[in-house]
């Protein structure tokens, strides 16, 4: 049964409409041990590891034209996408410096 047929079998009578806009693959981020984005963090004097996450949501409208990586900031309390969401400025300083240090030193792919 879809959602759909689902919302309108409740007690409440409703109707619903449901459009499916998008379907994307999960994207492959860029491992933290690409040596690219592991030299910047560690040049910047920060521990290289990978975080498991599901945000490649973010990188949809690049993903097929260039790899993607990201880098990740800590934010107070480990609360994202929310009003509440706060990073400190050293946080964002380090991630900018980051960045900035892979952006200085990038060098394309050999192709495969």
């Amino acid at each position: 049964m879809d959602l759909a047929a689902l919302l309108t079998e409740q007690a409440n009578p409703a109707s619903a409409r449901i459009d499916k806009l998008s379907t994307e693959e999960m994207l492959r981020l860029i491992s933290a041990e690409d040596r690219h984005v592991a030299e910047a963090v560690a040049a910047e004097g920060y521990p290289v590891f990978e975080l498991p996450s599901g945000a490649g949501h973010d990188g949809m409208a690049m993903v097929d034209i260039a790899d993607i990586a990201m880098i990740f900031v800590r934010c107070r309390g480990g609360i994202s996408h929310h009003p509440d969401e706060h990073v400190e400025v050293a946080d964002a300083d380090a991630g900018a410096r980051v960045l900035l240090r892979l952006i200085e030193n990038f060098r394309p792919r050999e192709a495969a």
